[in-house]
């Protein structure tokens, strides 16, 4: 049965509908498929590289199962727990799939809570992600959120008991899952929404987007209403965010970034740099949309009008010290490269320090205008760390290559 939603917005009212799962199809046991499409939906809606598949790691001197699904972007994880109940096994009584419910969701928080205790006492395990890369990941300082996922033909009203868990832990329907991850559009995003949203009372199962909407709205009031006391109570949703309504087509920022991600996921980087390549893909997973609309929308609009061999843009996020370089360009990498490099060196001895000098991130990302004026990309540099290399001779010099006024996007704008 659709479950459609009236969405009061900035922009007036959205009519958001939220069909019931994505269809189970395939070979197998029905269990197996469930947990694989759970993972699968995490895939198309975030990053495939944030999403790896179970893995087991030793406890005892004998293999444990390390959750259905692993999320991580940086230091955020979420440890996801499946629970099925197969169609052809649900009784139709109402009491009795409550209780079917109950039980498998406190097992599922204990498994969550469980596997990702081993996890750390084994100091981290080596995973597969869905782009298919072998990533060992390190335990030490994540940031966990359990989420349950339970798939039920026709689940009864009940709310859930997180009392217990080690960790945060939302229980969600497997439609509400799909839901999430479609609108929030990234890692940082869910697990934001899932660690704020578990200090709240809990909501009956099928009613989080009632919940997910009044978190938009409050995101709304926040933007239109600066300082009310109403907005003392930051909403989870970033107020910035689009809705996207179910069945149209992404926001052209949305498909830009996704392209982006995909690009970075593409590049030729050794097995052991693969961290590099997460950490890259995790400092845009964080930030806001505003920023992301900001970037995409000034790209694409450089690129169209490029005028010379090399263009730029400098991205800002202050709160952590990250700092982004897009050069954009329309002749082959090879002859940009090395005047892109030593751009990045020049912007990252002028990033503003956040800390110590040790807190400097710059990251460097060449785009490439290609034929037919398709947007391609290219990774010309690894981070930048610390405290600048260059000299003052080399930032002189390359300061007169490339002068004027540095187009910036700001989280202070």
């Amino acid at each position: 049965m659709t479950r459609v939603y009236f969405i009061q917005t900035s922009e007036g009212v959205m009519i958001q509908a939220a069909d019931v799962p994505s269809a189970i199809s395939g070979e197998g046991v029905f269990t197996d498929l469930v947990e694989e499409r759970v993972r699968e939906a995490a895939s198309d809606f975030t990053v495939p590289d944030f999403v790896f598949n179970p893995s087991k790691v030793l406890k005892g001197g004998a293999p444990k199962e390390v959750t259905d699904g692993l999320i991580v972007a940086g230091k955020l994880a979420l440890s996801v727990q499946v629970k099925t109940r197969d169609p052809a096994s649900a009784s139709g009584d109402p009491a009795k799939e409550e209780r079917w419910i109950r039980k498998h969701a406190k097992k599922g928080m204990g498994q969550a809570d469980g596997s990702f205790r081993t996890f750390r006492l084994a100091g981290g395990g080596r995973f597969s992600n869905r782009a298919g890369r072998e990533v060992d990941i390190d335990a030490d300082g994540l940031i966990v959120c359990n989420v349950v996922v339970i798939d039920h033909p026709d689940p009864p009203k009940v709310t859930l008991d997180q009392t217990g868990a080690k960790n945060p832990t939302l229980f969600l329907l497997r439609y509400e899952w799909e839901f999430l991850l479609g609108q929030l559009c990234s890692v940082y995003g869910v697990h934001r929404y899932v660690y704020g949203v578990t200090a709240f009372p809990m909501v009956p199962l099928g009613e989080e987007l009632v919940r997910f909407n009044q978190q938009v709205m409050l995101g709304g009031r926040s933007i239109q209403r600066p300082g009310n006391r109403v907005d003392a109570q930051p909403a989870l949703v970033d107020p910035t965010l689009p809705l996207i309504q179910m069945g149209r087509p992404l926001p052209e920022c949305e498909v830009f970034w996704r392209n982006l991600y995909r690009s970075i996921s593409e590049c030729n980087f050794l097995p052991e740099h693969e961290r590099i390549r997460l950490e890259i893909m995790a400092k845009l997973d964080c930030l806001s949309f505003s920023m992301r609309n900001a970037v995409a929308a000034q790209v694409i609009s450089r690129l169209e009008s490029l005028t010379s061999q090399l263009d730029y843009l400098v991205v800002q996020e202050h709160s952590s010290g990250i700092q982004f370089v897009f050069g954009l360009t329309e002749v082959h990498p090879s002859e940009c490269v090395p005047l892109f490099n030593a751009l990045v060196h020049l912007r990252h001895s002028r990033h503003p320090a956040v800390g110590d000098e040790e807190g400097k991130l710059t990251i460097g990302i060449m785009f490439l205008k290609a034929p037919r004026n398709e947007v391609g990309f290219t990774i010309s540099l690894v981070p930048l760390v610390g405290p600048p290399s260059l000299t003052a001779e080399q930032v002189e010099e390359i300061d007169a290559l490339f002068g004027g006024v540095v187009p910036i996007v700001s989280d202070e704008d």
